[in-house]
């Protein structure tokens, strides 16, 4: 049971940029659970890499952090940041 002086704690995180990292980071009885998340990952990256060859270039500039932040929380959800570009400035939206 949690009081309200009981601290809690959330979903272990981990930052992926090296085959390394996976080795060193992901514990193994959580590794498929991590696999499923990566090819999400993989596939949605390339499917906007494939939607950004239809627009003109100056319209849209696909880039990555190089990281791959996984939160083992049991779900399998993702969340992707978009950054929009006109004229000089910049937005950004969330989306899941």
């Amino acid at each position: 049971m949690t009081t309200p002086d009981t601290p809690t704690t959330g979903p272990e995180t981990y930052e992926i940029r090296t085959i390394s990292d996976i080795i060193e980071q992901i514990p193994a009885d959580k590794l498929d659970h991590f696999l499923i998340d990566l090819a999400s990952f993989v596939l949605i990256g390339k499917a906007a890499k494939e939607a950004g060859k239809e627009l003109p270039p100056n319209l849209i500039q696909l880039t990555s952090s190089g990281c791959m932040t996984w939160i083992d929380d049991g779900e399998h959800n993702a969340t992707i940041e978009v950054q929009i570009k006109t004229q000089g400035t910049s937005s950004s939206a969330d989306a899941d």
